[in-house]
């Protein structure tokens, strides 16, 4: 395994932020503090996401058991509040028969609120643009999950990808809101994408597409991907170029606030890694790209900052963001795990840097590991066990090789979701090795 105390520093680091952007704090203490408070007898709650039971769990605290609405989590999400609103499961990343179930019953739920007069609470994040789909007329499930798997595959940003989800979905880019209407709606969001862009959150449930949006699609006719989706969703998105959004308009009534964040999440880290005795560098721009890319990035960029490092001050290089992964191979693995192999690859054979990429929510793609940490001693050990690490980069089955070594990181589901944390703890260089 990785260098012990180094190894443990990192995960005391990635506890740390995960205690920062707890969303159940969050949303009750946001609840005990408005002014003037929801009226508990004409609200319904719709809890949507990776985060939603601790979301829920929040809002019971400040407002009583009483509450009904729906909650919709994904497949493998057991730990549920006591007193759970109607429970629905969908699939994530790509989404299935349960995501649409959840989609009917979320948008059931906005026109009770629409006829009654009721609040609509949602407590929104990360995941819910699969977890909850509604198709607009003309397009089906399995039109969706088609596009959905041929946007991840080619590392589509979430941007491109949500500008297509909204086009394809009546609840999304604004669509829960309008379903609502007139009804107030109030929306309380953890926030997985950088830049707490609210039509990305999601895919912006009560928040109108971007003004980037149409751009986002227009570029994606210029790709290969484009001759690949099924008719009906070329048909539809030109649609949509042509002017023919289902729900394009803000609409009054709605508030939306982020709750939790990204930000957060470092400054909980730098916070971790300043009392245990590192000088901080936090990078002032976000994680993106490939992610095995971006691993040799981090890599090499700790090896430059090495030589500078005095032996009783070590230095955290502190980074966040959200990779993509363009799916080459067939095997198992995520884009932390796959950053962190890239970064090892580097490292190799090096002293003195521990490199760790990490999710927040816990699971780093189709895996049970939210991620990995890394160092110079992990590709030895990879080869002493036969395994190869280049072709597992370039098969995408990284999962195997970082298991074989003991160097995941498992946490299981955390119950949050703000994306993802690079953190490159960097020793003084040992200077050259005894022969």
């Amino acid at each position: 395994m990785t260098d012990t105390a180094a190894r443990r520093d990192a995960e005391t680091a990635f506890r740390a932020a995960l205690a920062a952007v707890a969303p159940g704090p969050l949303v009750a203490r946001f609840l005990h503090r408005l002014d003037p408070p929801l009226d508990r007898s004409r609200l319904r709650v719709a809890a949507l996401g990776k985060a939603a039971p601790d979301m829920l769990r929040g809002a019971i605290e400040a407002l009583g058991t009483d509450l009904e609405g729906v909650l919709v989590t994904p497949r493998r999400t057991n730990d549920l509040p006591d007193h759970a609103l109607a429970h629905l499961r969908g699939g994530h990343p790509i989404p299935d028969r349960g995501s649409v179930a959840a989609g009917s019953a979320v948008a059931a739920l906005a026109e009770t609120c629409a006829r009654g007069g009721d609040t609509l609470l949602l407590l929104l994040s990360g995941g819910t643009s699969a977890l909850v789909t509604h198709p607009v007329a003309g397009i089906s499930l399995a039109e969706i999950q088609t596009t959905t798997e041929l946007l991840l595959r080619a590392g589509a940003p979430i941007e491109d990808l949500n500008a297509v989800r909204s086009s394809l979905d009546q609840l999304k880019g604004g669509g829960l809101a309008h379903r609502a209407a007139p009804a107030p709606v109030l929306t309380l969001a953890l926030s997985d994408v950088l830049g707490d862009r609210l039509d990305l959150i999601g895919s912006g449930p009560t928040a109108p597409p971007h003004a980037t949006a149409a751009a986002r699609i227009r570029a994606l006719r210029r790709t290969d991907v484009w001759t690949q989706l099924p008719p009906a969703v070329r048909s539809r998105l030109d649609r949509t170029l042509a002017g023919d959004p289902h729900h394009n308009l803000p609409r009054p009534g709605v508030e939306n606030h982020v709750l939790g964040n990204l930000d957060q999440a470092l400054d909980a880290v730098e916070l971790a890694c300043r009392q245990a005795g590192y000088e901080c560098l936090r990078r002032p721009s976000p994680v993106v790209g490939e992610a095995r890319e971006r691993g040799r990035d981090l890599a090499l960029e700790a090896l430059r900052h090495q030589p500078a490092v005095a032996p009783d001050r070590p230095l955290a290089l502190i980074a966040g963001g959200e990779t993509t992964v363009t799916v080459h191979g067939q095997g198992r693995g995520g884009r932390n795990q796959e950053l962190a192999l890239a970064a090892a690859l580097v490292l190799d054979g090096k002293d003195g840097i521990t490199l760790a990429s990490l999710a927040t929510d816990g699971v780093d793609g189709p895996t049970d590991a939210a991620g990995a940490i890394v160092d110079g001693r992990t590709l030895p050990r990879i080869r002493t066990v036969g395994l190869d690490p280049q072709r597992a980069l370039a098969e995408n089955d990284c999962h195997p090789l970082l298991d074989a070594v003991g160097e995941l990181v498992r946490t299981g589901p955390t119950g949050t979701n703000v994306g993802d944390l690079q953190l490159a703890l960097v020793r003084a260089s040992p200077g050259p090795r005894s022969p």
